[in-house]
């Protein structure tokens, strides 16, 4: 695959990964609210997903690194994908084992998310397209992507219940996993 096909291909990744984080948010402290019933057992899901989102993002460069960009990402994506599909299961399994797959899906949405923008520079030398293009083109699309994630949650709940999303909200992180291959 040539350098421009990299490119947009770990752009596309990027802005879907983003989406998807945004679906999830929704999706899943509605998930637990449905099926405990439980306002506070949702809001303990949310900041639980939340909070290692925005701590993880400090660990994005030093963990790209020292294990490289792409497989960093590729693992975020693919790990992500994982914990949504296990968050599925995880109502019958007890709430404390839907506690851990929400944080590791958080935790490794900040990496994920982060170690993306970070790959795109040096893709985007290499493909020979001005940075401040890319940096504007993202940073749009990106805001765009979070403003109707979190709608687009709303119609996946409605249109396919929380289970639903959340399953499709994993099906998006394995795809941008594999973009990224």
């Amino acid at each position: 695959m040539n350098a421009r096909a990299r490119f947009i291909a770990l752009f596309t990744a990027g802005i879907v990964s983003v989406f998807g984080t945004r679906v999830s948010l929704l999706a899943i402290p509605w998930l637990v609210l449905v099926t405990t019933g439980s306002a506070t057992k949702m809001g303990i899901v949310a900041g639980t997903e939340t909070l290692p989102y925005l701590l993880s993002g400090v660990l994005a460069a030093p963990l790209a690194d020292r294990f490289g960009i792409r497989r960093t990402t590729i693992a975020t994506d693919a790990v992500s994908a994982l914990a949504m599909a296990g968050i599925t299961a995880a109502p019958h399994l007890g709430f404390g084992w839907l506690l851990a797959l929400v944080a590791i899906a958080g935790a490794m949405r900040g990496l994920g998310d982060r170690v993306k923008n970070v790959m795109l520079r040096p893709l985007a030398e290499e493909a020979g397209i001005k940075l401040i293009r890319v940096t504007s083109a993202y940073e749009g699309l990106s805001r765009t992507a979070t403003l109707l994630g979190s709608a687009a949650g709303g119609l996946l709940i409605a249109w396919l219940g929380p289970l639903g999303a959340v399953w499709v909200d994993a099906a998006s992180f394995a795809a941008c996993a594999l973009v990224a291959l």
